[in-house]
């Protein structure tokens, strides 16, 4: 794999992370503090990006940094996803919204429980 082939790779695979967490480039730049149009040239492999940059990208989607470099097999299961997308908005929540968010979601969870015998 050419050197720039790596760089364009880097970059789909952070577009497939950020829409499967079913996030915006505009969310990921707020989350990660790295410019939008940035993170667009970045995912269209169009920019080469540093290592930092992977680093902050991996944190803000809640991703370990070596699936950043995962090429092969790079789709994330449903389950997955969705753990991702509730980290995703945990991320800057306080300990207390986040015993909130835990409360209700155990409520919800229990009524489904219910329904469904």
């Amino acid at each position: 794999m050419a050197c720039l082939d790596i760089y364009k790779e880097i970059g789909i695979r952070i577009l497939e992370i950020r829409k499967q967490s079913g996030i915006t480039q505009e969310r990921l730049s707020e989350l990660s503090g790295i410019s939008s149009n940035f993170i667009s040239q970045i995912e269209r492999g169009r920019n080469k990006c540093s290592l930092e940059t992977i680093y902050k990208l991996s944190e803000a989607l809640s991703t370990p940094l070596s699936s950043m470099f995962s090429f092969k097999n790079s789709g994330i299961s449903g389950r997955d996803s969705y753990v991702k997308k509730i980290e995703i908005l945990l991320k800057d929540m306080n300990n207390k919204d986040k015993n909130l968010v835990l409360e209700i979601t155990g409520d919800v969870y229990g009524k489904i429980k219910k329904n469904k015998r």
